[in-house]
């Protein structure tokens, strides 16, 4: 599929990740590259609109002179504007208009301010990177973020553990939201089954009273016709 000099327009969607702190006031930027082609840097703005909160999925429009019919990566940075800049990226969506054909880029990944970050439609292995000064310099950056350390020195033998948790590594909020209210589930159905306990059966049908929505009445449940 080829790219050429022809006035196109693109509808980009940019997901922000839901980890504590990932949402953004700061100014970002977009440049499309193709084949031996790229378009002029784009910011991605809604006129009266909070852009880049907290889990939210934001969608822009950008016009180029550069038609791209296949958008190969997307070269993406951000200033340190305003009060909360630090932005966790889960992923972008480019479609050009004219084709309808969308191209995904995964990113996860927190962008720091003024740095320069290219993420690839397609995969290819390490040696193959075309940014290899750049993969370098995120390798170290990794490496130093994690340092490894043996959190009970005293007990011989135990296995060496990340030193401190990186954020990229953390629960988002939305995952924590949702193992507190499922927790709170478990122990409201067990202190049913606790406050049960003491209760006598009088026949096997009551044996059906310790199952509650939450842990389910399990698929072989014709125990008392001893058909298993």
């Amino acid at each position: 599929m080829g790219s050429g000099i022809s006035k196109a327009s693109y509808n980009i969607t940019v997901k922000t990740g839901d980890q504590k702190g990932s949402g953004t006031d700061v100014n970002v930027y977009i440049i499309l590259h193709g084949k031996g082609v790229q378009t002029n840097e784009c910011k991605l703005d809604n006129f009266f609109k909070n852009d880049f909160e907290r889990g939210e999925i934001d969608k822009f429009s950008i016009d180029s002179e550069i038609n791209i019919s296949e958008v190969q990566r997307v070269e993406l940075r951000r200033d340190n504007y305003g009060l909360y800049s630090n932005w966790y990226l889960d992923w972008i969506e480019v479609t050009n208009k004219k084709n309808s054909i969308t191209f995904i880029f995964p990113a996860m990944k927190w962008i720091k301010a003024n740095g320069r970050y290219f993420f690839n439609h397609h995969t290819c292995l390490p040696q193959d990177d075309l940014f290899l000064e750049t993969r370098k310099l995120e390798l170290k950056a990794i490496q130093a973020e994690y340092q490894l350390q043996v959190h009970i020195p005293e007990m011989a033998g135990l296995p060496a553990q990340v030193k401190t948790l990186p954020e990229d590594e953390k629960f988002s909020f939305h995952y924590e939201a949702n193992f507190a209210l499922e927790g709170m589930k478990l122990k409201g159905e067990s202190f049913k089954l606790t406050m049960m306990k003491n209760k006598e059966w009088q026949d096997f049908e009551d044996v059906n009273t310790v199952y509650t929505k939450a842990f389910g009445v399990p698929e072989v449940n014709t125990f008392s016709a001893n058909r298993y």
